[in-house]
């Protein structure tokens, strides 16, 4: 056991940092029960102890200082548009849903730029940023292209009417869209799938 006479000290000056995050925190929490129960900690209990202190020297706590500022000025919009798709995903859940629903939380800067990233990411906010090729109520024409893993591969080459966009929470703007010759199919489909209605020739002319 680590019997050193201040890791109680120590344990409870790391509890008490108001820059402590929740997950040291638990962590933490359950080294001093563990010291005041077995009068103690185990080689590599206090091992851990010791990089949590590391995190937390004062030049550790002005970079989250700088960086909790950066984040809230500067890159908080962008991480809620990209944690709306990923709290749908298996990955990065957890932090995407504190990000939407905890609006003090600031993530972990290394943890955040893996997350922003990846290419998903990357599609995500330029989905976002690129304005709409249809609007609602536009006649569109479903291209040849659409993979057959999605509803709208059934419907190539048909016309389509525009009945809504989005976004959020989408690698590529979606459209919800409407059979032009039969309204009552409705369905979703990515706007990179669409393209402008095909000329008829009108009937009657040569």
């Amino acid at each position: 056991m680590g019997t050193d006479a201040k890791v109680k000290e120590r344990l409870e000056s790391l509890l008490n940092n108001p820059h402590l995050r929740e997950y040291d925190q638990g962590f933490l929490e359950s080294l001093m029960n563990g010291y005041v129960k077995y009068d103690g900690l185990t080689p590599r209990q206090y091992e851990a102890m010791e990089k949590i202190e590391k995190r937390y020297t004062p030049e550790k706590i002005a970079e989250l200082a700088k960086w909790t500022d950066q984040y809230r000025d500067k890159e908080k919009e962008d991480a809620k548009i990209v944690a709306a798709y990923y709290v749908n995903t298996h990955y990065f859940q957890g932090m995407a849903r504190k990000i939407l629903t905890d609006d003090d939380f600031v993530p972990v800067k290394h943890t955040w730029e893996r997350m922003m990233s990846n290419p998903y990411a990357k599609r995500v906010l330029a989905a976002s940023r690129t304005p709409a090729k249809f609007e609602e109520g536009n006649l569109c024409t479903v291209r040849q292209n659409v993979p057959y893993t999605q509803r709208a591969s059934a419907y190539k080459g048909h016309d389509v009417m525009i009945l809504d966009t989005k976004t959020l929470g989408y690698q590529y703007r979606t459209c919800k869209v409407c059979l032009f010759l039969n309204p009552s199919v409705i369905f979703e489909i990515e706007e990179r799938h669409l393209k402008a209605p095909r000329k008829h020739k009108a009937y009657g002319k040569e």
